[in-house]
């Protein structure tokens, strides 16, 4: 697993995962009061890697979470390619963000890379 880096600064957090030959770039962005509710930079990150990790995604892309409040999240992946996916955004009509909708999610963020590598153009 990557080593993680996490700096908080104007009310954001960001956490840079170094990139390796199998494990994505992550980056986390939004108010550090929704972040932290959401489990921290480093497990919202921890979460993408793992769901990468069990799915068939090679090479090394470039994740962007953004946490937009304390029931919703949004993600923009950037292919190893160059390619920018299309955001992919989660939400709960009923609470708050927990670790079972970030694993969902991260497994979403997964399995549409793999959906794209697999059907290149």
């Amino acid at each position: 697993m990557a080593a993680s880096l996490i700096a908080c600064s104007n009310g954001s957090a960001n956490a840079v995962s170094q990139p390796s030959a199998a494990t994505p770039s992550c980056t986390v962005s939004g108010p550090a009061k929704f972040v932290d509710r959401a489990g921290g930079a480093t497990a919202l990150c921890q979460a993408v890697e793992q769901a990468l990790g069990r799915g068939d995604t090679p090479g090394t892309h470039r994740v962007e979470l953004s946490v937009l409040s304390a029931s919703s999240m949004a993600a923009t992946v950037h292919l190893a390619d160059g390619r920018t996916l299309p955001e992919l955004r989660t939400g709960v009509s009923d609470g708050v963000i927990n670790a079972g909708v970030v694993s969902r999610f991260a497994q979403d963020i997964a399995n549409q890379i793999a959906s794209n590598l697999k059907h290149r153009p």
